[in-house]
């Protein structure tokens, strides 16, 4: 958590000034008395008038965990697998102007977290004195410092929409697939995959220009048991085989196409991390062979 933190102020008019909270230099002229230390802003700007949030990234950071840095994470282009993803603890502890750590019971600081989840939304909030589980201890008991786990996952997705099966004549190259008789079965398959199983999946398949076909079409989360008649084949592979007849309808020849979107459930405490979400696409067609089509 090295990166700089600032809060913005009112300073005349039409300028909104940017206060630095930290981590503060511990040279200078205005030394901390020991690193990594951060300012709780005053309650007056030195401007003496308001305090603005401008910027909630900015205005209401306490600090910035750059996950992404952790040795072990998942760098370049290639989805390799977040080596770093785990639970992590963070503290936040008190110092007074002199460095010296600040006991919060002694201090008659008082210790409260919210009792509902969020992201809270509109409704009220209502919080409570926090756990032991939360509160970082003292030998006898007392309060030290505050202390919340988070789980840091960096996954990307993956997504893969394997060729046809069943008993239609294999083309993995070209997608194009003969049947011979309506009960025939094209089996759809694909690969959804998140490491940690922090991600959904919806896979969909379309005749011609739709809609989609419900039949050849399922959701869930990633590694659960499969919805719609969709069952595991494997690590992360979903599978079904489904009769011609109800892929083609009415149509004696069709063309089809499959996507497969994977997203990732992690967020950066705003909104999901959408860049960690992968796709997939492919097609195939379904034919009933001519006859004889000119062959002696």
């Amino acid at each position: 958590m090295i990166s700089d933190v600032y809060r913005h102020y009112k300073s005349g008019t039409s300028t909104y000034a940017s206060y630095h909270v930290g981590p503060l230099p511990i040279d200078g002229p205005d030394p901390a008395p020991k690193p990594n230390l951060f300012r709780i802003h005053p309650a007056v700007s030195p401007s003496g008038q308001e305090w603005y949030v401008l910027d909630e990234r900015v205005d209401l950071a306490t600090a910035y965990f750059h996950t992404h840095l952790l040795m072990g994470a998942p760098s370049g282009p290639l989805p390799a697998d977040d080596l770093a993803a785990g639970r992590y603890e963070i503290r936040l502890e008190l110092f007074d102007t002199a460095g010296n750590l600040v006991n919060w019971t002694n201090a008659g600081i008082d210790l409260k977290v919210p009792t509902v989840p969020a992201p809270f939304g509109t409704g009220d909030v209502h919080a409570d004195h926090a756990d032991p589980y939360n509160r970082i201890l003292a030998a006898d008991g007392k309060t030290l410092g505050f202390r919340m786990v988070v789980r840091v996952d960096n996954n990307r997705c993956q997504a893969d929409v394997h060729p046809v099966g069943g008993t239609v004549t294999p083309d993995a190259l070209c997608g194009f697939h003969n049947y011979g008789s309506p009960g025939d079965t094209a089996t759809l398959s694909f690969m959804a995959r998140h490491p940690n199983n922090f991600a959904t999946y919806a896979f969909s398949t379309v005749r011609g220009d739709g809609p989609e076909l419900a039949v050849a079409g399922t959701s869930g989360t990633v590694g659960d048991g499969g919805h719609n008649a969709f069952v595991p084949a494997g690590a992360f592979q979903y599978a079904k085989p489904i009769s011609v007849s109800a892929l083609l309808g009415p149509c004696p020849n069709a063309a089809f196409s499959e996507l497969l979107t994977v997203g990732a459930t992690a967020t950066d405490g705003y909104s999901t991390l959408s860049g960690y979400n992968m796709t997939d696409h492919a097609a195939f067609a379904l034919a009933k062979p001519c006859p004889s089509c000119g062959q002696p």
